[in-house]
């Protein structure tokens, strides 16, 4: 009998190639990333924010811009699909050129526990390898003095 997977973890799985675009591998842990970071900032993290930063800041030198209807399948993935996003209605306000303020409702989106919890597991998932690396290239080290130790003693 096969092993049944919670509907959460599920979800997770599908969406391991994390905002599922093949010419922006990288736009979903760098949304990820943005949310983390700029989540205490004054403006509000609306597509239009991300979008901009993401291609301000975040483009790789191969990398074409982000354009909005790429950025809104990859934030269906983390926030539908993984569920590392949430979503929520606002009302913002946007500088209009004249000087006045504008109040319009928009999307604002925010990271969730699991989204930094992800965040910081991929980061120690990392760490992990390079230390169990470090301790393997150590291990040989002793056994190959171990060795040649015990190849002088022979002799």
């Amino acid at each position: 009998m096969a092993v049944k997977l919670a509907q959460p973890l599920k979800q997770l799985l599908k969406a391991s190639f994390l905002g599922g675009n093949k010419n922006h591998p990288l736009a979903g842990w760098h949304i990820l990333t943005m949310l983390y970071h700029d989540g205490g900032s004054r403006d509000p993290l609306t597509l239009n924010y991300l979008l901009d930063r993401y291609n301000q800041d975040y483009l790789d030198a191969n990398e074409r811009p982000l354009h909005d209807e790429v950025l809104k399948k990859i934030m269906y993935v983390l926030s539908d699909q993984a569920r590392l996003v949430d979503v929520a209605p606002r009302k913002i306000r946007l500088q209009m050129l004249n000087g006045g303020v504008h109040l319009q409702q928009s999307a604002v989106y925010r990271i969730t526990s699991s989204g930094i919890e992800y965040l910081t597991m991929m980061q120690k998932v990392v760490d992990t390898e390079s230390t169990v690396t470090a301790n393997i290239t150590r291990a040989i080290g002793n056994q190959t003095a171990l060795t040649i130790r015990h190849q002088r003693t022979q002799r």
